[in-house]
């Protein structure tokens, strides 16, 4: 899981903005870590919840489900901690008719327990489509015109997941944010 500016540093290299053993000035980063904030905003605007919760639920002594618990503004591959939960441990999958989630792990312990669900950051297989969409945000920023082609296909491909895995409800291309739906429909065609 990488920090902000490491998804900063990426997204310069990608855009081949900096070589491989440089990082970006310090413009450079606060810029990124000002659209990656942006970008993640612009995404809770779109119902995906970003703000950390913390909600009450029942744990059993080696078991990867969590009962009772409220899901509806879950999603599958949130950060979750408490009490009795390992550490990197995330939203497997949800039942919301049964109230039930499914940890990546087995809880410690078998309690009545409160827990902190957070989205950022995001899962290692999340990170290349952040990478991409923030990329694009980026590259005008750095005065960078032509997009390389990988970095408009991953940012599609990114949003695709991302939007697939964190929001409850289905959202269509239109739904991209305004500066990457540019890009990736200029790519596309």
């Amino acid at each position: 899981m990488a920090t902000a500016q490491e998804i900063v540093t990426s997204a310069c290299r990608a855009l081949q903005a900096i070589d491989i053993n440089e990082q970006p000035s310090p413009n450079e980063m606060q810029a990124g870590i000002d659209l990656l904030e942006a970008m993640i905003a612009e995404w809770a605007s779109h119902n995906l919840n970003t703000l950390d919760q913390t909600l009450t639920g029942i744990t059993a002594l080696d078991s990867p489900d969590v009962i009772e618990i409220e899901t509806e503004a879950l999603a599958k591959g949130m950060n979750v901690s408490g009490t009795g939960i390992p550490a990197a441990t995330r939203i497997k999958s949800i039942d919301h008719r049964r109230q039930t989630i499914t940890l990546t792990a087995n809880a410690t312990a078998g309690a009545t327990v409160s827990l902190i669900f957070t989205l950022l950051p995001f899962e290692a297989k999340f990170e290349q489509g952040v990478v991409a969409l923030l990329a694009l945000q980026l590259a005008p920023h750095l005065g960078i015109d032509n997009i390389p082609a990988m970095v408009a296909r991953n940012a599609d491909r990114g949003w695709s997941a991302i939007k697939g895995n964190f929001f409850r409800v289905p959202l269509s291309r239109s739904d991209l944010p305004r500066a990457e739906r540019a890009a990736v429909l200029r790519e596309n065609g």
